[in-house]
């Protein structure tokens, strides 16, 4: 089992929040909650101008922003045309926003299948880590082409899952993101490196500890240096109010002292109608959790944004390989709980 020293708290780590405003969940008064639990930074998703709104309110109570650019914008990502009119788009989108927005993560659990049609785990395109790193590599060249200090972010693997980013890297993702981004449900029966819905806290974080520094190794071994790792989506899914507080306030005081890890954003504000992911029931009534992670942005300082020092970027791109299978691990892992929750959650006006 694998500890880390908590005598030393880093003095800088971003709390971040998945606000949701995809599920319709941040109306007023999910923008209150949101100024009351005091996140670092916001993740949102493209779609349908939402993301829009949540930006403007970012900028506005001093966020940082991380968004979601997914999925495809109508274009066919399984095609290379439709890669570049993809990574085009996205460079539209960071030349609209400037400042505004920090992190551009690409895509959102491509080997879960989100976005791409009617797929399951451990099928193509979902296992083909080199189609994905081709749409990665297409988007990083043609975002610092226009902001070069926007901070690219690759990624987005559901389940942390091994084997994919290993495909990522041998088809040479390490050389098209500034920073790796990973979804870690350490108590979500059926994940890679889950622990027992009833496991203390610390048996949880011990295990999340473990599985961040495995894929850290991972991608020092491939690369030759340290890449920064962003969990920008974690939770808890149980029943266990007070053990899901347990966690929070666990993860982000060891989390903390990882230096290689810059933050964690928590899925998500409020329960969806499958799922109890939230901080907050579907009532609007406060679990133990959101105390839990308020005290923790109280306590812990927003990371400075740095300026990214990337390698630069291929003068082609990956060439397209056919990934092996992921096997049965990855073919039974269950729908993260954005997929699932994205289509079940009662409708909510956003605030104009």
């Amino acid at each position: 089992m694998f500890f880390i020293s908590v005598s030393s708290i880093a003095s800088a780590f971003d709390v971040g929040l998945s606000v949701g405003a995809f599920l319709g969940t941040f109306d007023a008064a999910g923008q209150e909650f949101t100024k009351e639990l005091g996140p670092h930074s916001i993740r949102a998703g493209y779609g349908h101008g939402k993301h829009d709104f949540v930006i403007k309110w970012a900028t506005q109570n001093g966020k940082s922003v991380v968004l979601m650019l997914g999925y495809g914008y109508g274009v066919d990502v399984k095609t290379a045309s439709g890669r570049q009119a993809y990574a085009d788009r996205s460079a539209q989108l960071a030349q609209t926003y400037g400042n505004k927005v920090q992190y551009y993560e690409v895509w959102n659990e491509w080997n879960g299948g989100f976005g791409l049609g009617k797929l399951g785990w451990n099928k193509p395109p979902a296992n083909d880590a080199a189609m994905y790193t081709d749409l990665l590599c297409r988007t990083y060249k043609a975002i610092k082409a226009v902001r070069p200090s926007a901070i690219v972010v690759g990624g987005a693997i559901a389940g942390a899952h091994e084997a994919f980013l290993r495909g990522m890297l041998d088809a040479g993702a390490g050389d098209c993101m500034d920073t790796l981004s990973l979804h870690l449900y350490v108590y979500r029966q059926g994940w890679p490196g889950h622990v027992p819905s009833d496991a203390p806290a610390s048996v949880g974080v011990d295990k999340f500890i473990e599985v961040i520094n495995a894929r850290e190794n991972l991608v020092r071994a491939k690369t030759g240096r340290t890449i920064p790792i962003l969990v920008t989506e974690a939770g808890f899914h149980g029943a266990d109010e007070q053990l899901g507080a347990d966690y929070i306030t666990e993860l982000y005081r060891r989390s903390a002292t990882v230096p290689f890890l810059e933050g964690i954003w928590w899925y998500q504000l409020e329960d969806a109608r499958k799922g109890n992911f939230g901080l907050l029931r579907n009532n609007n009534i406060k679990k133990p959790s959101f105390a839990a992670f308020q005290a923790a942005a109280k306590r812990l300082i927003s990371k400075p944004l740095r300026s990214p020092s990337p390698p630069t970027p291929p003068a082609s791109f990956p060439r397209q390989t056919r990934q092996p299978s992921l096997g049965r691990e990855a073919k039974s892992l269950p729908a993260s709980p954005r997929g699932r929750e994205a289509r079940h959650h009662p409708a909510r006006r956003m605030s104009p």
